[in-house]
């Protein structure tokens, strides 16, 4: 009767990391927002750190004091990495929460005016016969 009130317990808070998931170009600013979808961390700190796709930390472990929450974050964390220009991909790491991979690179936004003018045609095209 208490088995699932102690695996509850058990159970780490929910965690996940946005980013702009198209990606960023080298010299703009760069950042991401931890996001706790429970209060168990409410006034926490966060530490985040960066890693290459192939495991090696590029930007140690930082502290991030936590800021007011926001639609169904109880808590957030914002994540300065700006510092980082070399073209690659990476993923940023909060505990165990991590993001997806995002891109550095000067052709992260090539292609995306078309994608914008192909969604703007199509939600114009809804509804009609």
């Amino acid at each position: 009767m208490f088995l699932p009130f102690a695996l509850a317990l058990a159970v780490e808070p929910r965690v996940v990391i946005r980013v702009n998931q198209v990606g960023y170009l080298p010299d703009a600013p760069k950042g991401a927002v931890a996001c706790a979808l429970d209060s168990a961390l409410r006034g926490q700190s966060a530490r985040f750190r960066v890693r290459d796709t192939n495991g090696r930390v590029v930007v140690p472990e930082r502290l991030a004091r936590p800021s007011s929450g926001f639609g169904p974050c109880r808590e957030t964390w914002r994540f300065d990495f700006s510092m980082l220009r070399v073209p690659r991909c990476y993923v940023v790491v909060a505990g165990n929460a991590e993001s997806p991979p995002i891109r550095i690179a000067s052709n992260v936004y090539d292609g995306a005016a078309n994608l914008t003018y192909l969604l703007s045609a199509l939600a114009s095209q809804s509804g009609r016969r």
